[in-house]
């Protein structure tokens, strides 16, 4: 997604401080969100991701702001789970079992999309029990 690099530069610039940088997993949510509000809402998204990693050089999905990670993954409320590594669970099992959707559960491009290993990718679908046509959210994998 160009204008995430391009974001990305023109705050560093703007702020004058190093260009922060985007872990993967960040990048396929956001590239996966619908944009309704289009360049003006990714502008300000980019802006309020830059703030929350203030400490950390790397923008990770657990900066992403609740309520697109709820609009993504409309089983995923993060009121419901008390504790971090729960929520990047659930969050974790949605993105993975989104990729099998999405490639019809082909793995080798399932695992590219993802940007992990096919190895990987069986471990994940084993761990979180992900199967297909057997529901893992409200829809289903």
């Amino acid at each position: 997604m160009p204008l995430l690099d391009y974001f990305l530069d023109y705050f560093a610039i703007t702020r004058g401080e190093a260009k922060k940088q985007m872990s993967p997993w960040t990048r396929k949510i956001l590239q996966a969100y619908n944009w309704p509000g289009n360049v003006r809402e990714l502008k300000n998204l980019i802006e309020q991701l830059i703030l929350f990693s203030s400490t950390s050089g790397t923008i990770e999905p657990q900066h992403i702001p609740g309520e697109i990670q709820a609009e993504m993954y409309p089983g995923f409320h993060t009121h419901d789970y008390a504790k971090l590594a729960n929520a990047l669970r659930m969050l974790e099992k949605n993105l993975v079992g989104d990729a099998l959707k999405r490639t019809q559960w082909n793995k080798t491009h399932a695992s590219q999309e993802l940007g992990i290993s096919r190895a990987s990718l069986n471990n994940k679908i084993a761990e979180f029990d992900i199967q297909p046509n057997n529901p893992t959210s409200e829809d289903g994998v």
